[in-house]
């Protein structure tokens, strides 16, 4: 049996929940002991897995958690228990980070991202340990092929407010591409937490502020006809991967993660540049993508115009991104773990 001590480093909802719930779900069932351990105050729906934690001396500490970008309190995380067997589950979204960061994974056994792209990255800015590639999942128990609905309009779907999303980029591309079309929407879906306080003047743009259960989403996803994504770059990209899965094409660059189960075949990808990136992802000399957005709004229309070929595409999408399940990413993973415990 392997003794697993997880440590977790996160307070907010994003991937890193998905992925910290997979591991605590699976992993036991395949002879993990797991130690769950935090550096956070923020556990929260995490508080059953300390309740009854073992007692126990781990053979390796899986660390999750996002990198830190800036020098501040939160950097401590990386200098404690070097001593330990532990392998650093983390992933980035622009080319290059601050270079403390690089020195904290060397004193790691080793690292794991999901994409090649981040490899590369920390690789050519000076990370030495070895650094393993496992793609995220997604639950197929849940987001799996739909059959498309029928409705009297064409509709976009897409998320979040997070300023690397380019939720506005969406909005202004919508209105360029459909300035008078009547049976065209889209549907934007943001997290109750994050604040939007811009109002349409027309039906066509919803704006849905909920807390959706698995099946909720995956209805969501099933009323869409594509997802559509300005997105500068993704660690994976979880919503297009499981828009994906429900059998919804998505638009957007195939770059950074979202390379990893993007292609011509199941998705339809924009011509994109390299730019400076920008905000907390933002380092020198480090780039992610900015949109061809002339080659976004053709895209939108060929969609709109073309719904014999989304579904085409959509059935694609969904065997390919079914492969990407539960099951694969546990297998990869405790193939890592054998190596290091």
């Amino acid at each position: 049996m392997t003794k697993l001590s997880v440590s977790t480093f996160f307070d907010f909802e994003s991937g890193y929940s998905t992925l910290l719930d997979c591991i605590f779900e699976e992993l036991p069932k395949n002879n993990c002991l797991l130690k769950p351990r935090s550096f956070s105050n923020s556990v929260g729906k995490y508080e059953k897995y300390f309740e009854n934690a073992p007692s126990l001396k781990e053979d390796l500490d899986l660390l999750i958690s996002p990198p830190c970008n800036e020098l501040n309190f939160s950097n401590f995380i990386f200098f404690l228990n070097h001593h330990k067997k532990r392998i650093h589950f983390t992933m980035w979204e622009s080319t290059r980070i601050n270079d403390i960061f690089i020195e904290q994974m060397n004193n790691m056994r080793a690292v794991i991202v999901p994409n090649k792209w981040n490899k590369t990255n920390f690789e050519a800015q000076g990370c030495e340990v070895p650094i393993h590639v496992i793609n995220l999942f997604v639950d197929t128990n849940i987001f799996n092929y739909q059959q498309p609905i029928v409705k009297n309009e064409f509709i976009f779907g897409t998320a979040n407010k997070d300023p690397r999303k380019r939720l506005e980029d969406v909005v202004r591309c919508f209105n360029k591409a459909f300035p008078d079309k009547k049976d065209v929407k889209l549907r934007i879906k943001i997290s109750p937490k994050e604040s939007y306080d811009k109002t349409f003047t027309n039906n066509r743009i919803e704006v849905v502020k909920n807390s959706f259960t698995t099946e909720e989403l995956k209805d969501w996803y099933s009323y869409n006809d594509c997802f559509v994504s300005c997105v500068s770059a993704e660690g994976w990209g979880l919503m297009q991967h499981e828009s994906m899965a429900c059998g919804r094409p998505v638009i957007a660059a195939k770059y950074a993660g979202l390379s990893e189960f993007m292609t011509e075949e199941n998705s339809f990808c924009v011509n994109y540049k390299e730019v400076p990136a920008e905000g907390f992802w933002k380092a020198p000399a480090a780039k992610w993508s900015k949109y061809d957005e002339e080659n976004l709004i053709e895209t939108m229309r060929f969609a709109y115009n073309n719904p014999n070929t989304v579904e085409a595409k959509g059935i694609i999408a969904s065997q390919d991104a079914c492969k990407l399940n539960k099951e694969f990413f546990i297998s990869n993973l405790l193939d890592v773990i054998s190596k290091y415990k």
